[in-house]
């Protein structure tokens, strides 16, 4: 299937009381381009986890976030901070003393003030931490990938009804192109006429440039090979996968045919249906640099 290179995917999970959250978010790369955040107790296994990543992510800009939120509900038992209450006890002496408040500190007074007991967690080895991690991140990435195979769909379903617009002008292209060398000869014969006044040319040299003007003024190779090229694009839209650099390509061969095509085409009416096929592969290409 095909994809797209803008994305998001979340995923959470429980280990050791804790809760893990990871989300992923992918833009447009033309290379494989990652960055993370995550706690440091992940850190070891950052380079694992981007191996992962980049066996089922193949092109993008992906950013991955871990954050691990501890379950005070989980603490296996409160402890208290003794350096905090040191610390209170001091300052609260250091205030009566400097502004004259007399009385002593009591413990109703320590009571009052926040985070005096630190809820300690259970401790996770690493390689549990891990295991655990890898798991929620395949989950992460499994969504992300849902949400770019959809948009995906939606950018292939658009270039199928564009290609069919450029399909369908280059056949009305080559219908006048089957009539343009009759034309462009009878204008070339009426032109000399026009210049020379009467004045006697040689048959055969005149036939052998007008004929070289007509052969080079025509498109039928390059409206084959426009037809060429969007049937190649239809077929990567339908074989999928990391299509993205070749439909790139592709649309390169195409705008470069038309262009050709319009150069050497003396027929307002093709030079018009040129103009309007470029719009349509200029909305191709823009397409293409959104997929995989």
């Amino acid at each position: 299937m095909l994809k797209s290179m803008t994305g998001y995917g979340v995923a959470e999970g429980m280990v050791g009381g804790s809760t893990i959250r990871v989300e992923i978010r992918s833009l447009n790369s033309r290379y494989f381009d990652f960055s993370s955040r995550m706690p440091f107790s992940i850190i070891p296994f950052e380079n694992d986890i981007k191996r992962e990543m980049q066996l089922k992510i193949k092109r993008g800009k992906v950013n991955l976030s871990v954050v691990i939120n501890n379950n005070t509900s989980s603490a296996s038992h409160l402890t208290l901070d003794e350096d905090k209450v040191s610390f209170y006890v001091k300052s609260l002496k250091k205030v009566g003393k400097k502004f004259g408040i007399k009385g002593e500190v009591e413990m109703k007074d320590l009571l009052k003030l926040p985070d005096l007991f630190v809820a300690e967690q259970k401790k996770i080895n690493s390689h549990t931490l891990k295991r655990c991690a890898s798991q929620i991140i395949a989950k992460a990435i499994h969504n992300l990938n849902a949400m770019r195979i959809k948009e995906g769909a939606h950018i292939a379903r658009d270039m199928r009804l564009r290609l069919g617009i450029i399909e369908r002008g280059s056949r009305a292209i080559e219908r006048l192109v089957k009539r343009e060398p009759q034309k462009l000869r009878q204008k070339l014969l009426q032109r000399i006429a026009e210049v020379s006044e009467g004045v006697s040319l040689a048959s055969d040299h005149l036939e052998e440039h007008i004929a070289y003007l007509v052969d080079k003024s025509d498109v039928t190779e390059e409206v084959v090979r426009l037809s060429s090229h969007v049937k190649a694009a239809r077929s990567c839209l339908q074989s999928g996968g990391e299509s993205g650099k070749r439909l790139e390509f592709i649309a390169q061969e195409m705008n470069r045919e038309v262009n050709t095509l319009g150069a050497k085409s003396q027929n307002s009416s093709i030079s018009q249906s040129v103009i309007a096929l470029k719009l349509e592969i200029e909305k191709i290409r823009e397409q293409v640099q959104n997929i995989e």
